[in-house]
């Protein structure tokens, strides 16, 4: 949350992304303005993702309601970081942003769902033994 609020304070021209300029390497300048939508949807799934892994730490209980708790968080996270560029120089908030974080927070806890409960599956499998 640190980073993205860090990468939100700097001033871009004209609306560019300044967390954007400063990751700037020769792919991220190729994908242009596609790298924007990408970084957001990156940000966000990891933060979502690090959501997801401190509630099931806190509460080892894998079901589906947890990872909408962790995809509602970062979404709202997403939210507030957009509302707060509104009030950087050279920075907009926009709805696409906001929808493009939801969907990255979506898609790592769906991916990391389907993992840790296949992973859980298979051990409860492997511990009842074959003549279960």
């Amino acid at each position: 949350m640190g980073l993205i609020f860090y990468f939100s304070t700097l001033p871009g021209p004209d609306g560019y992304s300044g967390g954007s300029k400063l990751l700037e390497t020769s792919i991220v300048t190729w994908l242009g303005e596609l790298s924007s939508v990408i970084i957001h949807a990156v940000l966000f799934g990891v933060l979502a993702g690090f959501v997801q892994a401190a509630i099931w730490g806190w509460k080892a209980d894998f079901r589906l309601r947890w990872s909408l708790v962790a995809v509602t968080v970062a979404s709202m996270y997403g939210i507030s970081d957009e509302f707060h560029q509104s009030f950087v120089a050279g920075r907009a908030a926009t709805v696409t942003d906001v929808l493009v974080d939801c969907l990255g927070a979506s898609v790592a806890v769906t991916f990391i769902w389907f993992a840790a409960t296949g992973v859980f599956r298979r051990q409860d499998k492997a511990k009842s033994g074959p003549g279960s």
